[in-house]
């Protein structure tokens, strides 16, 4: 994990970071057994945008287990993992939000 860079207004996440999303499983595997493809294809429901961000979790404050069982029933959920430098190639914006309840927010944006 690099050291992360400050900016006037944020952190800025270093590329090589990775990014936590949770997943509830039946969705997942309900759209990978409509679809008949691998379970290695990620749906594109899966990254359905929140309050004009999709919602991460950054590993500098967070583990996936902690991602998993944030919110409870974690046997419900799977966690993605998301490399931060491939996200922003799509492009998307990574932006770091802390949240009270949640110092690893972040939110993945259009630009």
């Amino acid at each position: 994990m690099a050291l992360f860079r400050y900016d006037i207004t944020n952190i800025i996440i270093p590329a090589e970071d990775e990014l936590y999303r949770r997943i509830p499983k039946t969705t997942f595997w309900d759209l990978v057994k409509k679809l008949g493809v691998t379970d290695d294809y990620i749906p594109p429901k899966i990254f359905k945008p929140e309050n004009g961000g999709l919602s991460v979790d950054w590993e500098r404050f967070s583990r996936p287990q902690w991602t998993q069982a944030r919110k409870g029933n974690c046997e419900n959920y799977g966690v993605l993992s998301m490399v931060t430098g491939s996200v922003r190639e799509i492009p998307l914006e990574v932006d770091y939000t802390p949240r009270e309840d949640n110092p690893a927010h972040t939110d993945i944006k259009m630009l």
